[in-house]
């Protein structure tokens, strides 16, 4: 009789243990299937970079390569201790500990080695491509890994309508990759007065009037039509766009 007790409770305890691991089993299927399916496994990720960037500027006039990170849910997200590295420079930029992306919100990177603060990365970018970006989150795993593409001076690459990387028709720093978020970033820009400012005369053959040193030079004279001072730090003038 005790034997046939002690087997029945050995069976059950087997009938239990089989109804247990086909419960985790089931469940690290699922869990694992949820984590991978779609085109990302965290709701932000890299939506948009710049490899050669001369034309777009940031808040500070500052035009270098960036790398843009998109949240693409409804709730902010704290990036405090996330990393961005590439695999050329050996670098690896931390996010600051106040760093916090909006719902549907964009958030710069700017890569550079010259300039520094706390949205800037100590690397730059190969205009060349094949270069390997890696977004990583606070216990250094990699989260996402986006090889760059080859492209010319001012030539974004990033996300298209069917979530493939490709190079852009346009740079949208800051903003969706569409024509709104084109004409949103000029907007922006426009406010904070770079359209008041303009090439207003010019001298090409100057022998009259001389500059500091007390010899005639040839000028272009920018004016400001604004009511406020305009930070030109990071804009350029040239006499050849290919150089």
């Amino acid at each position: 009789m005790e034997q046939k007790r002690t087997l029945w409770i050995i069976l059950v305890v087997i009938a239990v243990a089989a109804i247990l691991c086909s419960v985790v089993i089931g469940g690290v299927v699922y869990l694992t299937k949820a984590k991978t399916d779609g085109r990302h496994a965290f709701s932000v990720y890299i939506n948009e970079i710049m490899v050669s960037n001369e034309s777009f500027p940031n808040r500070d006039g500052v035009s270098c390569d960036y790398i843009e990170l998109h949240n693409s849910s409804d709730r902010a997200v704290s990036l405090a201790g996330y990393q961005l590295e590439d695999d050329r420079s050996g670098v690896r930029y931390v996010l600051p500990q106040d760093a916090v992306i909006e719902p549907d919100g964009y958030l710069m990177v700017y890569c550079s080695k010259e300039f520094e603060g706390p949205y800037y990365a100590g690397f730059g970018l190969s205009k060349l491509g094949g270069e390997k970006v890696f977004f990583l989150n606070p216990q250094s795993v990699v989260v996402e890994t986006v090889t760059t593409l080859a492209a010319d001076r001012d030539v974004a690459q990033g996300l298209d309508d069917e979530q493939n990387w490709s190079l852009l028709s346009f740079a949208t720093p800051g903003y969706p990759n569409t024509h709104e978020g084109y004409r949103q970033w000029n907007e922006s820009h426009a406010i904070a007065g770079s359209s008041d400012v303009r090439i207003n005369e010019i001298m090409i053959s100057n022998s009259i009037y001389r500059v500091d040193d007390g010899a005639p030079a040839d000028w272009i004279e920018l004016y400001n039509s604004a009511k406020t001072a305009v930070r030109l730090d990071g804009y350029a003038l040239s006499d050849d766009l290919d150089k």
